[in-house]
């Protein structure tokens, strides 16, 4: 993974050449991060829980802190 990371930079900062555009869309394709990659394998973005839809969204800064027995 750390040589797409290489190769993102290049292409994003400009001085990469056509040879390592391509091996980087080849890349993010085999690792299911472009959107043909994530088709190819057929993922999904995840859904969200049932019970976290159903809950009203707390208003307080507070809100999602539990109480904790000593």
């Amino acid at each position: 993974m750390g040589q797409a990371i290489r190769l993102f930079n290049a292409v994003e900062e400009g001085w990469a050449g056509a040879a390592l555009r391509t091996e980087l869309r080849q890349l993010m394709d085999n690792a299911g991060i472009s959107p043909k990659g994530r088709q190819d394998r057929r993922w999904q973005p995840p859904k969200a829980d049932a019970e976290s839809a159903s809950k009203p969204q707390a208003t307080s800064r507070y809100a999602g802190l539990r109480v904790v027995a000593q």
